[in-house]
């Protein structure tokens, strides 16, 4: 597992350490300066394996992460968006999907086809990083278009929600749905 981290970064290093005590290793990269998603990955390139998941920080998600990725590793492409049909339920969409493609993936822009949302798990393969400058703000709504152009992003559609829980609104979300499994 890699963190990329930034400020106060050194507080989550002391908690998790290597990992050891929660039964996984993590290693760590720090930004010493905000570099976007697609940034810090870039500057964390040399510890991430040829094939590597992201996710955000601030999410919990419902993915089976091995069909995923025996998905992505049957196609041929550099990189795997989970996407949810959302029809701006929980957040507003952003995000088309024709077959098994991602076609058009925006914050700003939206169309009648614009019915998905993006996830938070997404798959690279490494070479998709040469896209991405070095040490400069790069974010993943940068990169995505790029992938797109090229019809090298697949679209894997995930059936239940996510709780985005970085907010006090989101957690208090993510708590209604806890009290309701029990």
């Amino acid at each position: 597992m890699v963190l990329c981290i930034g400020h106060r970064g050194e507080q989550i290093e002391k908690y998790l350490g290597n990992g050891r005590k929660y039964g996984v290793n993590v290693k760590y990269s720090f930004e010493d300066k905000p570099l976007g998603t697609a940034g810090a990955l870039k500057k964390a390139e040399h510890l991430l394996d040829d094939i590597f998941f992201t996710m955000y920080g601030d999410s919990y998600l419902f993915l089976d992460f091995s069909l995923a990725m025996s998905y992505f590793e049957s196609r041929n492409k550099l990189a795997l968006m989970a996407v949810y049909r959302n029809y701006d339920q929980y957040d507003r969409s952003n995000t088309v999907v024709e077959g098994e493609l991602v076609k058009k993936f925006s914050k700003k822009e939206r169309t009648r086809d614009t019915v998905y949302i993006e996830y938070g798990a997404n798959i690279f393969r490494k070479e998709a990083l040469k896209m991405v400058p070095e040490n400069q703000f790069y974010s993943l709504d940068d990169l995505f278009p790029h992938l797109i152009e090229m019809g090298e992003l697949l679209a894997f559609e995930v059936e239940e929600r996510f709780y985005e829980i970085g907010s006090p609104q989101g957690i208090r979300e993510f708590e209604e749905y806890i009290k309701g499994a029990k």
